[in-house]
């Protein structure tokens, strides 16, 4: 974040051990939150990201 941009908006998120936050727009996502990074979310229209993402 370089600057200051009013739709962007962070959530918190603690799972298991670790604890961070997602930075997300708010005009394309409501709320985000951790179960975006899993596969089984997106079921068949989940793919699959070699080391280092797309």
């Amino acid at each position: 974040m370089v600057s200051f941009d009013a739709t962007e908006a962070l959530a918190p998120y603690r799972e298991g051990r670790g604890y961070g936050a997602i930075l997300f727009d708010r005009e394309r996502l409501r709320q985000a939150d951790a179960g975006l990074f899993s596969p089984q979310r997106w079921g068949d229209r989940a793919r699959p990201v070699d080391e280092g993402g797309r």
